[in-house]
This record gives structure tokens, C-alpha cells and sequence, in this order.
């Protein structure tokens, strides 16, 4: 903000706050509704953001907006994941060393990730639909 428009606003409004917005009032993201949020996630941190939503009538976006900005709390969503023992992690080092040893006098272009996508461009005598 310069401080032309600076003098300006505090001439006009006789403080140095925001003035009032256009637009019509908050709906939804309300204190009462913020309240109501973060009692319920206190209560059960598990809870799902979509059936929070089904149950408060709320939007889950709307949900995961309050949740993220307001109330500064992380919505995540659990995943499965491999669990890593110490023999897993111990054996994966093992292997990783063995592929850099393998690799190391040979150019790297010549490693093959299998997991990648094979992307087919010329599909034959079938037409393209």
C-alpha cells in the first residue's frame, strides 16, 4: 500500500484497520459453526472430513477450509502403508548398495524402471476413436 492510499484510508475511516467489504455475510464460516467444528475434531481427531460434512450439513471443502485456516489444524487422510522393520530397512540398504556397485561403471541410462507407464503411440490397423 502506498502512503498516499495509506493517509487516504485512515482520513476516511480514522483508523488503521480494514474498512468494511463488499459482498454479502459470511454464511457458513461462522464463530458459532468454528466452535462447533473444532469440538467435534477435539472430540474425535479420526473423524472423517466427509462424514463430519454429512452430519454437520456442511460442505467437506468448506470443512477442510475451516479446519486448514482458521482453526490451523491438519486434514489428512490415513493411509496403509508397508511397515518398515528393521530387518526390512537393513535388507533394502543392502540392495541399494548392490545396484549403485552394479552401476557405477556403466552409464546410468542404461537402468530400466519397470514401474513406469509404456505408452503405445502407433496402435496398428485399429482406428483412432
Amino acid at each position: 500500500m502506498t502512503v498516499h492510499r495509506a493517509v487516504k484510508s485512515f482520513e476516511e475511516l480514522r483508523h488503521d484497520r480494514d474498512g468494511p467489504r463488499s459482498g454479502p455475510p459470511a454464511s457458513v464460516n461462522t464463530l458459532a459453526n468454528r466452535q462447533m467444528i473444532k469440538k467435534r475434531f477435539k472430540r474425535n481427531p479420526r473423524a472423517p472430513v466427509r462424514k463430519m460434512g454429512r452430519r454437520t450439513g456442511i460442505k467437506e471443502t468448506t470443512l477442510g477450509r475451516i479446519a486448514g485456516k482458521k482453526l490451523k489444524m491438519k486434514t489428512y487422510k490415513l493411509k496403509k502403508v508397508q511397515k518398515l522393520t528393521e530387518e526390512n530397512k537393513a535388507l533394502r540398504f543392502t540392495r541399494c548398495k548392490l545396484l549403485h556397485q552394479r552401476a557405477a561403471g556403466q552409464k546410468c541410462e542404461r537402468i530400466l524402471f519397470t514401474d513406469e507407464k509404456i505408452f503405445t503411440l502407433y496402435r496398428g490397423l485399429q482406428s483412432p476413436k
